[in-house]
């Protein structure tokens, strides 16, 4: 009975101490996690916002292929929406970059995968206006390409539901100039 009591005992210290190791890894790939997503934040405002002005795309185009590839390596029904919402952003920012350099082709690619990340975002939460603003700019975006490629029936689709989604923000805020301007 002692000898049987010793090793429940141990076992159950092995047990612990492997659970409390566990939930301190997890801990540590989420916080290791959130230190890359708020990198990736910053990359996609202040360092776009810095280098665009004096015409460093190739910078910018490395940046945002190195944000895809993050995003790329994760299931998206697992990514949160703000995830969802910067891969987005990345994909927009290298279509102007493609656009920029004469690729309407590429430029449409990265705007349709941006446009289909942020309809994924709006349907897990199609009462929150960022998610609203997302997707507007997305369906933006893809009617411009549209347009630009000679589309005129699938620009107008994309831009009507712009129009719509503006429309919308404008009556949960109409005080946000952002949106009226839009």
């Amino acid at each position: 009975v002692t000898a049987v009591t010793v090793v429940t005992s141990a076992l159950a210290l092995i047990m612990t101490s492997l659970s409390l190791l566990a939930m301190s890894a997890r801990s540590e790939a989420e916080h290791r996690k959130a230190e890359a997503e708020d990198l990736i934040e910053f990359m996609l405002t202040d360092l776009k916002a810095q280098l665009q002005p004096v015409g460093r795309l190739d910078v910018l185009d490395s940046v945002g292929e190195k944000v895809i590839e993050y995003y790329s390596a994760q299931p998206s029904r697992e990514m949160t929406a703000d995830s969802l919402g910067r891969s987005a952003r990345a994909r927009h920012m290298l279509a102007e970059i493609e656009l920029a350099q004469g690729d309407l082709e590429a430029a449409r690619s990265y705007s349709t995968s941006a446009y289909e990340a942020t309809r994924v975002i709006l349907e897990r939460d199609p009462a929150e206006p960022a998610r609203i603003y997302e997707h507007s700019q997305s369906s933006f975006w893809l009617g411009y390409f549209a347009f630009l490629g000679g589309e005129l029936e699938a620009a107008g689709d994309r831009w009507d539901e712009y129009r719509q989604l503006t429309e919308q923000l404008v009556e949960i805020d109409p005080t946000n100039l952002e949106w009226l301007n839009e």
